[in-house]
This record gives structure tokens, sequence and C-alpha cells, in this order.
């Protein structure tokens, strides 16, 4: 049995240098290009029920991701449903509380029931308790339309962060 001869240097280097063509062409086309996207606000709202107030849907009621001012994925909404389960009617009155104090000044939220207006305004104005109450007569629901968003004028204090919300709920007889 007789071998082949080796194959000439010339050659293989030129396979090398092939082989090291097509190494780093994969490596370039496997890239992630640089971009220029700013990532927008990722915001969670949620509730928990209390001893007099019952929510069918607690937890979270609003998810929205990469929330930016300007655009149509500004602002985003959720109903919330709360039910007096007293025997007697409440006064009930929210306020927000917020994972971390990053949006405070940028987050604008709107609380409603039906027309009513409960509370407005940045989150860090709803961290106290609204001054307007819901009143709720014994054993009726009502329907929260919560809604959440950043104003055209918000600048950059807002790309990449996070907003994780829950509506606290305080409800006492009414007229006390």
């Amino acid at each position: 049995m007789t071998l082949a001869a080796p194959p000439p240097r010339l050659l293989r280097v030129a396979a090398f240098v092939a082989g090291l063509a097509i190494v780093a062409a994969a490596v370039a086309s496997w890239r992630v290009p640089a971009g220029t996207v700013v990532p927008g606000i990722d915001l969670k709202v949620s509730a928990t029920p209390t001893g007099e107030l019952e929510m069918p849907r607690s937890g979270t009621f609003i998810e929205a991701h990469d929330l930016k001012p300007g655009t149509t994925h500004a602002r985003a909404a959720g109903k919330l449903a709360i039910r007096n389960q007293t025997g007697t009617d409440l006064s009930v009155r929210v306020k927000a509380a917020a994972s971390s104090a990053d949006l405070d000044e940028l987050l604008q939220m709107k609380i409603t029931a039906g027309d009513r207006v409960v509370a407005e305004g940045s989150l860090e104005s709803l961290s106290g308790w609204s001054k307007r109450a819901l009143r709720l007569p014994e054993g009726t629901q009502r329907t929260l339309t919560v809604e959440a968003g950043l104003p055209d004028s918000a600048g950059r204090g807002y790309q990449g962060r996070i907003a994780d919300v829950s509506l606290v709920f305080d409800s006492k007889p009414a007229g006390q």
C-alpha cells in the first residue's frame, strides 16, 4: 500500500486561511447589531382585597410593557371590581404604593368610578389617601378604571424602569 504524499505547504496554508474566513464570516453574522431602541417602562398594577372589600379579580390587573411617552404605548388601563361585603355603607379611599420611588414624579395615574374621579396625579401624589372617598352602599359592587402612563414631557428618566404599583384601600363606615 502506498501513501499519498502530503499536500504542498501552500495548499495547507490556503485551506487554513479559507477555514478562518468562513469562521470569521459566521461570527460576524451572529453578532447582535447595535441599536438605538430606548426601552420603556414595564408596569404592573395590582390590588389585594380587604376584610370589607371583595375583589373578584384581585392581584395584577394591569400589565404593560415598554410604555413610552408620545407614542401609542404611552398609557395602560385596566378595570378592577370592588364589592362591599359588609352590612353597612362604606366610604372607600385609595392610595398607590410603589415598589420603588424611581418613577414617583413621572408616572401619572387616574382612578375613576364611572365618570367620577376618585384619585388623579403623579404616583408620588397618590402615595397618600385619596382626598375623595367613594361611597359604596352595603352589598354593592363598583368597577374602578385605572389608567397609568407617562406625559409627553417625561424626558429620559423613565428608560428601562420597572414599576410595581399596589393599590391599597381604606374603608370606613360612611359618615365617619
